[in-house]
């Protein structure tokens, strides 16, 4: 599967989650991201990533996206 597939996987779950999950979603993500070696400081993105993370935004606000329902159907 491709990068741009995943990503669109990945915003269309997180669209699905309540409050409480997205929190436990941002914790995990969060502490991926953080490198235990610098002492918990967040890893600075690539301005690749950055850019991913802008295209998936507009993704979403455009409404590119499908419902868990739509995929369950798919």
């Amino acid at each position: 599967m491709k990068a741009v597939e995943l990503k669109q996987k990945i915003v269309e779950q997180v669209d699905l989650l309540d409050e409480d999950q997205l929190e436990a979603v941002f914790e995990i993500i969060r502490s991926f991201m953080t490198d235990t070696e610098t002492g918990g400081e967040i890893i600075e993105l690539s301005e690749e990533q950055k850019q991913s993370v802008k295209m998936g935004q507009d993704d979403i606000l455009a409404g590119r996206y499908l419902s868990q329902e739509e995929l369950d159907k798919q």
